[in-house]
């Protein structure tokens, strides 16, 4: 069987990011007001249900918050050693979120949620705080900051167990003056990864240029691409490679690049969802449709089989015009990949 999961973000109404990012910190930091950890975890946990009930089965808590500074701005606040973050200050605030949530789930269903957790990788925090010139001992003390926050979200609750973390690089291969020691990266990617060793350990990259450092990890066995909007981004993997290192891939089955989605419906339609929002349900039905995604998770079946073994959204969908018309699009993932199980057995 193929898990259907999702990247993170998602569409945020009523409340701006940076709020969210202020919040968020304060959290962590312990100086959060209550009115504002119940403005938070009320954002969380709404968007959290909607991720469920779409049918995703292993959503990603919700990622409200900037990517990088969600995780950068505790190491650079709380490091016991340079970078090296308090394993008390190593948390993601969202998992804390959606706990009740996760309760309701359970006593409706009888099972627990299947998490997936993201965290912003190395080199990515690295690069967007420092530059592109790759310091050994610096990206080190930032994957043991980032360990951290892996072991403290592997949550195994009766009602909450985390199954998959995924490490967040999407630099990496995009990078042209990137100067490093490949060595490196891979024993950050080690040391960032090892405590979730147990669990499956995703690479979400936008380019799958770098497949070759990955198979060269010791954790990191599932490597994701976006290939719904670059279906191209497949040719970088070859069958027999993926199974002499024991590596599986998480195929991108449905474009996540809102405006160029639009973009095309326009073209072929005459339409601007973004002057008639009513035809935003009809854009993504007929250009992301049950079918057309279904058709997309086939042919990727046939060049890999069971190399493949997540499928989801090419990316996440923060930038998408509301959170109504993402769980369109999740839904149909979720339809899409069910049926393709159903079919497959």
């Amino acid at each position: 069987m193929i898990i259907s999961d999702d990247i993170g973000s998602f569409p945020v109404i009523g409340i701006e990011k940076s709020e969210l990012d202020e919040i968020g910190f304060k959290i962590i930091s312990k100086s959060a007001i209550p009115t504002d950890i119940e403005k938070f975890n009320k954002t969380v946990s709404e968007i959290m249900e909607l991720k469920i009930s779409s049918g995703i089965m292993r959503p990603n808590y919700p990622q409200i918050r900037e990517m990088v500074l969600q995780f950068f701005r505790p190491i650079d606040s709380f490091y016991k050693e340079p970078w090296i973050i308090s394993k008390n200050r190593a948390i993601i605030p969202e998992l804390s979120a959606i706990d009740e949530t996760a309760k309701k789930y359970y006593e409706e269903n009888k099972k627990p949620i299947e998490l997936r957790v993201c965290i912003t990788g190395p080199l990515e925090i690295y690069f967007k705080n420092v530059g592109p010139q790759v310091q050994k001992d610096i990206i080190l003390n930032i994957a043991k900051s980032l360990s951290l926050f892996v072991e403290n979200s592997i949550l195994n609750k009766s009602y909450i167990k985390t199954k998959t973390i995924s490490i967040d690089e999407p630099s990496l291969g995009l990078i042209p003056n990137l100067v490093m020691d490949e060595e490196d990266l891979i024993e950050a990617f080690d040391i960032a990864c090892r405590a979730a060793k147990k669990l499956d350990v995703q690479i979400h990259l936008h380019s799958a240029t770098s497949t070759n450092l990955i198979y060269n990890t010791k954790y990191i066995k599932i490597i994701g691409v976006e290939s719904a909007e670059n279906p191209k981004n497949l040719k970088n993997f070859e069958k027999s490679e993926l199974e002499s290192y024991d590596r599986f891939i998480r195929v991108g089955i449905a474009r996540t690049n809102i405006n160029g989605i639009a973009s095309d419906y326009k073209s072929n339609t005459g339409i601007d969802v973004f002057q008639n929002k009513d035809k935003m349900d009809e854009m993504i039905d007929s250009t992301e449709s049950v079918r057309i995604i279904k058709k997309r998770l086939e042919n990727a079946y046939k060049m890999f089989r069971d190399s493949i073994s997540y499928t989801g959204p090419d990316c996440g969908l923060g930038s998408w015009p509301s959170q109504e018309i993402a769980k369109k699009l999740l839904i149909n993932i979720s339809k899409a990949v069910s049926e393709f199980n159903r079919d497959k057995i």
